[in-house]
């Protein structure tokens, strides 16, 4: 995959991303608004695996799409995002608990 401070991808990780997320949502965030071409470069993973990394990342809220003159363009959005949705999952994960402890109660 790319080259990208460790440190940041082993975050992103621990946050619940893929490496492969984690490797396109780096790329992202050096590239600014792209195609997808340049973000196969920079991240190293494969075009297959792209769009399906970008579909994912966009779901949770870390990357946005815009049609420039008919070109697919796509940007990471701003990495406080990424705290929100780890929120989102630690709130999830609580619900989770809490509606098993109640079954189990």
């Amino acid at each position: 995959m790319g080259e990208y401070n460790p440190l940041m991808k082993e975050i992103l990780e621990k946050a619940g991303l893929s490496p492969g997320e984690s490797a396109v949502y780096l790329a992202l965030i050096d590239l600014g608004s792209t195609t997808v071409g340049p973000i196969v470069s920079k991240s190293g993973v494969s075009t297959s695996k792209v769009y399906s990394i970008l579909n994912r990342l966009i779901k949770k809220g870390l990357v946005s799409s815009i049609l420039i003159e008919g070109v697919k363009q796509f940007k990471a959005e701003d990495p406080r995002q990424l705290l929100e949705y780890v929120s989102n999952k630690e709130k999830e994960l609580e619900a989770g608990i809490r509606k098993e402890c109640f079954f189990f109660a």
